[in-house]
């Protein structure tokens, strides 16, 4: 008994870290096949990031040979760290590779592209650079905003949600519409403001967008709860609009503070 105890706590603190073991048996109590499988995987992904940080320290260490050797494969792979790092000396010269200039530098946007797409921070950040620096072979706007969209519309991703919309602002987006303005900022301003900060600010835009029927069809009642949300995540701007949304009679084209939470 006191065994089976120790096995059945053993499985449930594997399952615990997978997210839940698939394939339970009618006990409860999963197939010990399930967890290996789960246990193989972990150790896999453990030695994965073993090997894409010898690959790194190789490059920091200027032995490209090794380093190329061990990232390029794993970038094939489509691990994101390794596809960054590749990236980077395909575009830096120091990759080991007879590829031409220009076929060196589709391959390492390519492997950007691939790891920002499916979420990786710095790789968007560094297509974005070279795309606002004007460097050789970047991706254009409409690469930059192609990835976005499908981060979003992928991932949910509430901070490249909040990207869109301010390029949408800008004049950035020819081909969105206004329900794409709404839905970008509806995502943002839902997120969890401790981790996006400009989650008040996307719910003070959504407030704005349904009071003043400028981007939206006038809606009171979305207006005020939208303002609602960024007040009490401590928008100033948010609980003034809010006070006048409250005074002033029904119908759009109130006055409205602009996008800072000041008057324009």
């Amino acid at each position: 008994m006191v065994r089976f105890l120790k096995r059945a706590l053993s499985v449930g603190l594997v399952c615990a870290t997978i997210a839940g073991c698939q394939g339970a048996d009618v006990k409860g109590l999963p197939d010990a096949s399930v967890g290996a499988r789960a246990q193989m995987g972990i150790d896999a992904e453990q030695g994965i990031a073993k090997s894409v940080e010898d690959g790194v320290q190789a490059y920091r260490a200027k032995d490209f040979g090794r380093a190329w050797g061990v990232l390029k494969p794993l970038a094939d792979q489509g691990v994101m760290r390794a596809q960054r790092y590749a990236a980077r000396m395909l575009l830096e010269g120091t990759a080991l590779s007879d590829c031409t200039q220009a076929s060196c530098a589709s391959q390492a946007i390519a492997f950007l592209t691939d790891a920002a797409r499916r979420g990786d921070n710095n790789a968007l950040l560094v297509l974005e650079g070279m795309r606002t620096k004007g460097a050789p072979y970047a991706p254009s706007l409409n690469d930059i905003i192609a990835i976005e969209r499908a981060r979003v519309d992928e991932l949910g991703d509430p901070l490249t949600a909040w990207r869109l919309a301010a390029r949408y602002r800008a004049g950035e987006i020819d081909e969105a519409r206004a329900d794409d303005y709404l839905r970008w900022l509806t995502l943002a301003a839902e997120a969890d403001k401790n981790l996006y900060p400009n989650a008040p600010q996307a719910a003070y835009l959504l407030c704005s967008a349904y009071a003043t029927g400028e981007q939206a069809a006038y809606d009171r009642a979305r207006a005020k709860k939208w303002c609602a949300r960024a007040a009490e995540d401590g928008h100033v701007g948010a609980r003034l609009a809010l006070a006048r949304l409250d005074r002033a009679p029904r119908g759009p084209g109130l006055p409205f503070n602009g996008p800072s939470g000041r008057r324009p």
